[in-house]
């Protein structure tokens, strides 16, 4: 039976203990991010200064973050086993309450971490006297029908492109902890489904062209690709947009088959999170008290 007092500590003061509590656990390795950052920075921009070069900071250039977001939530509830005896369990809320604010603790440091981030390569950007985005000309048309045929159009980073990193990111948490809180062996399951894709992909490629297993893999293809895939909200539809092809003569150009929206992002944004928020309330449910 649980005390009369076990749900009466307000979600606020749950969640400032978590924030203090996750900002502890992964403060080293926040420290060892931070300075690998800050010597390439250092470097980058005295070497740049030196030989008169000027940066340009690309939203890109933050897509990094994705894969450490992903990873995250191992910090986050490192010493603290969702499926152990954790010391979590034990605070005088339900295990659900709990887990939310520790899920929300860490992507509040993450997103600080991302600002940080952000504001050194600005600094070390503005320092050589560069800018922040793009401004070019790109060829949007099919590439292969060649240069003559693609449209030249002007091209300047948005100021939504600047959120994308940001938004990935946090569906990667969300991702991440979602797997941690709702399998008990996330890492042999992770292991597992990634040696399964790797043998189904090389067996693909040994059938042959126009096999039925490469048919049905390509089909797959859409929730990267199609109008709602994962690149979309990941990149804003960078790496499914464009592609790069050899032209006439040295080097090579790339080719848009459309220029990234504000539109479409977000509404593939949308639709992942939606998923993403769906398999975590999936997996705080193997925790519901009875």
């Amino acid at each position: 039976m649980l005390s009369p007092d076990r749900l009466r500590r307000p979600f606020g003061a749950l969640l400032a203990g978590e924030v203090r509590n996750v900002g502890l656990a992964v403060l080293r390795e926040a420290a060892l991010a931070a300075s690998a950052l800050g010597l390439v920075c250092l470097l980058m921009g005295m070497t740049a200064i030196r030989y008169h070069e000027r940066l340009t900071l690309a939203p890109e250039l933050l897509l990094p973050a994705l894969p450490a977001a992903l990873l995250l939530p191992w910090l986050v509830w490192r010493g603290d086993p969702p499926f152990g005896r954790a010391l979590l369990w034990t605070f005088p809320v339900h295990r659900q309450r709990a887990a939310l604010a520790r899920i929300a603790a860490g992507a509040l440091w993450l997103l600080l971490a991302q600002l940080v981030a952000f504001g050194m390569l600005a600094a070390t950007t503005l320092a050589t006297g560069g800018g922040l985005g793009l401004a070019e000309m790109r060829y949007v048309g099919d590439a292969s029908a060649g240069l003559a045929a693609a449209a030249r159009v002007p091209w300047s980073t948005p100021l939504w492109m600047w959120v994308v990193p940001f938004g990935g990111a946090q569906l990667a948490y969300l991702a991440g902890s979602a797997v941690l809180l709702g399998v008990r062996h996330p890492v042999r399951w992770v292991a597992a489904i990634g040696l399964a894709a790797a043998l189904t992909g090389v067996l693909s490629e040994n059938l042959g062209p126009d096999n039925p297993l490469g048919q049905a893999l390509s089909q797959l293809e859409v929730f990267v690709e199609g109008r709602w895939g994962l690149d979309f909200a990941l990149t804003g539809g960078v790496t499914s947009l464009s592609r790069e092809v050899d032209v006439p003569g040295p080097g090579s150009a790339t080719f848009w088959s459309a220029l990234p929206t504000a539109g479409r992002w977000a509404s593939a944004l949308l639709v992942w999170f939606g998923a993403a928020l769906l398999a975590l309330a999936l997996a705080l449910r193997r925790h519901w008290e009875r």
